[in-house]
């Protein structure tokens, strides 16, 4: 094994102990795991772990970071930090880009920003169902139509929710509109 897959297991260990200490209530303990757990990660060439689970993990460790801080009640500085770990992603690892997304939408809703949180949750919507991961749509799609909402568009919420009830896997899309080429 390389010094840099050695890095990169540490890195996950790393990043699962922040998720025990931060159950444990050790909020430092978890900060510090986490910000080990993102240079481990970021370091040293790779033989035997691909460099796009290395990317997951390194997601993974970001969106870690933002959900800990949001659980202090630090919504402001979660969504920015999850703003930047969506710049980061689309670049890098566009298969982590829905739950960024989702997340990123859903902490912009939080923070008071409904209007940037519809533009991030209408991608998140799009990818997920893409995805075929029907949990994770109705989530997203329930963010989705809370943050239209709170814009003041209900029509375009309770399209969202109908969509959820209709074509609770996505498969559809918008095909229903369609005819039958069968």
């Amino acid at each position: 094994m390389s010094a840099g897959d050695a890095a990169a297991v540490q890195g996950v260990a790393l990043n699962l102990e922040a998720l025990a200490l931060s159950r444990a209530g050790d909020d430092q303990g978890a900060d510090r795991c986490l910000d080990l757990a993102h240079a481990h990660l970021s370091e040293g060439r790779l033989v035997m772990m691909g460099d796009d689970e290395r990317r997951r993990y390194l997601v993974q460790v970001e969106v870690n970071q933002a959900q800990l801080l949001a659980l202090r009640g630090c919504l402001a500085q979660a969504s920015v930090s999850m703003t930047n770990t969506l710049r980061w992603t689309r670049r890098h690892h566009e298969p982590s880009l829905s739950e960024v997304l989702s997340l990123t939408g859903y902490l912009l809703y939080r923070s008071d920003r409904p209007a940037d949180a519809v533009t991030h949750l209408q991608e998140a919507e799009q990818l997920t169902a893409a995805q075929g991961t029907p949990s994770r749509l109705l989530i997203t799609r329930k963010m989705l139509a809370a943050s239209l909402a709170k814009t003041g568009a209900d029509t375009a919420a309770a399209a969202v929710l109908a969509r959820a009830t209709s074509d609770p896997a996505g498969f559809l899309g918008t095909s229903e509109d369609k005819p039958c080429a069968c």
